[in-house]
């Protein structure tokens, strides 16, 4: 950052939304955007950026090798990744994968901004795991609701997810996990398979 001004790749494949992402980070920061999964990997390894904005559906299927090229070549940048809609299962694969945090497009674009000025201003800090979770209770709620799937099985997967974040946030192993709840590893990881 020779000018002191933050930078911004953004990934993302939807023509309507970049531009919406193009307004909310142009404040922020110095804004690059790319459709292209390579492309954008090429960026990764030449420039250095504060923060990453992700489109899941881009790269869901090589999460693994895209995270570990960020963890060698950005580890500072926060990585945001974004999902259509927060899908339970997309969710707990991006969290697994390194992303720091989920942002969907139905967020209002207020929330949107303000996750992503969050990002912007705290780079060496945690995410607010608080936020976090309430917005995954939230929206979990509602999709229980939306798809008349009983409030226990929404309860199972908010616990789920719950379970999992603490895991990666704290960068604990699942034993301690489970010393801590009083459970046994085995009980613990039937609850993380289901």
């Amino acid at each position: 950052m020779k000018n002191g001004k933050k930078k911004i790749l953004i990934l993302e494949k939807d023509y309507f939304f970049r531009d919406v992402l193009r307004e909310v980070c142009g404040p922020l920061g110095e804004t690059l955007l790319v459709e292209d999964l390579n492309k954008a990997l090429r960026l990764i390894m030449e420039k250095t950026y504060d923060l990453l904005l992700l489109d899941w559906s881009l790269i869901g299927s090589q999460s693994a090798s895209l995270f570990s090229t960020i963890r060698s070549f950005q580890p500072k940048a926060k990585k945001l990744v974004l999902v259509l809609e927060p899908d339970l299962t997309n969710v707990v694969a991006a969290m697994k994968a390194g992303a720091d945090d989920i942002l969907w497009p139905s967020q209002d674009l207020k929330t949107l901004s303000e996750k992503i000025a969050e990002y912007m201003g705290q780079n060496n800090e945690r995410p607010n795991t608080k936020a976090f979770i309430s917005r995954m209770a939230e929206s979990i709620s509602e999709k229980a609701l939306l798809q008349e799937t009983s409030l226990a099985n929404a309860s199972r997967e908010f616990s789920r997810t719950f379970l999992l974040y603490t895991l990666k946030m704290k960068k604990m192993k699942r034993s301690q996990l489970a010393h801590i709840l009083s459970v046994s590893p085995r009980t613990l990881h039937r609850h993380l398979s289901i």
